[in-house]
C-alpha cells in the first residue's frame, strides 16, 4: 500500500534557480488548468517529445526555451510561485534543472497527459475553435456534414 502512496504523493524534489532553492511538487488542481492552457504551443512538440528519457526531456525543454520562452517562463511562474520576471533573470541551465524536477515529480501526470490529448479532450477543444459548442459524450464524431 505504500508504493500506492508513493504513486499518488512523490517527495518533493529541491531545485536551485537563480541560487535560490525551490521545492517542486506535484500539481495542484488548480494549477493544472493554467499549466495545459499554457502549455498549449508546447502540445503539438510534447506528444511527440520522448519525455521518458533523459535525452527526450532535454531536447523537449532545449527546444521549448528556443521556440516557446515565453509560455515556459509563465509555466514555471504556475508552477514555483514565483514572479515571471524573476524566474525570466535565471538561466537556461536553472530553467532546465527547473523543468527536470517539475516532471519527475509531476511523472505520472506527464504520462498520462498525451494519452488525455490525443484523445477526448483535444476533440472537445477542435469542436468549440470551429463555434460547434460542445457536443454530447454520445454523439459520433464520424457522422458526415456534407
Amino acid at each position: 500500500m505504500s508504493d500506492d502512496l508513493d504513486v499518488l504523493d512523490p517527495a518533493p524534489v529541491e531545485v536551485v534557480y537563480r541560487s535560490e532553492r525551490l521545492e517542486i511538487r506535484p500539481l495542484e488542481l488548480l494549477q493544472i488548468s493554467a499549466v495545459v492552457r499554457l502549455a498549449r504551443p508546447l502540445l503539438d512538440r510534447l506528444l511527440d517529445a520522448d519525455i521518458d528519457s533523459e535525452a527526450g526531456l532535454t531536447d523537449f525543454l532545449m527546444a521549448a526555451l528556443a521556440d516557446d520562452l515565453p509560455q515556459v517562463i509563465e509555466l514555471a511562474a504556475v508552477i514555483t510561485g514565483k514572479p515571471a520576471d524573476w524566474l525570466g533573470k535565471g538561466t537556461a541551465a536553472d530553467l532546465l534543472r527547473l523543468g527536470k524536477a517539475v516532471f519527475e515529480v509531476n511523472r505520472d501526470f506527464f504520462a498520462q497527459l498525451p494519452e488525455l490529448l490525443r484523445g477526448e479532450w483535444t476533440g472537445r477543444a477542435a469542436k468549440s475553435r470551429t463555434g460547434d459548442g460542445p457536443m454530447p459524450s454520445s454523439s459520433s464524431s464520424s457522422a458526415g456534414t456534407g
